[in-house]
C-alpha cells in the first residue's frame, strides 16, 4: 500500500505542476496564434486548469484514502495480535 500511496501522491503533485503551467495557456495561445481555431481552442484552454485541478484533488483524495486504509489495517492487525496473546 505504501507504493500505491507514493504513486498517487506523485501523480497528484505532477497534476499540480500541470495546473500551474496550464493557467497561462489561453493567453499565450491568443498572443501566438492568428488562425481560425481561436474560437474553439481558447475556451478549451480556459477550462483546462479547472479540470486538471479537479484531477489533482481526486488523486490527492485517493492517496489520502490509501494512507488511512493502510493505517487502519495496521491498527487492526495490532489489535488482533494483542487479543490473540490474551
Amino acid at each position: 500500500m505504501t507504493t500505491a500511496y507514493a504513486t498517487l501522491f506523485e501523480v497528484s503533485e505532477s497534476l499540480l505542476s500541470a495546473y500551474e503551467k496550464a493557467t497561462g495557456l489561453a493567453a499565450d495561445f491568443t498572443e501566438a496564434y492568428e488562425g481560425i481555431a481561436v474560437d474553439e481552442v481558447v475556451p478549451f484552454l480556459e477550462s483546462l486548469p479547472q479540470h486538471i485541478y479537479k484531477l489533482k484533488l481526486f488523486y490527492g483524495k485517493m492517496a489520502q484514502y490509501v494512507a488511512i486504509t493502510s493505517a487502519s489495517f495496521s491498527t487492526n492487525d495490532k489489535r488482533i495480535a494483542d487479543n490473540m496473546e490474551k
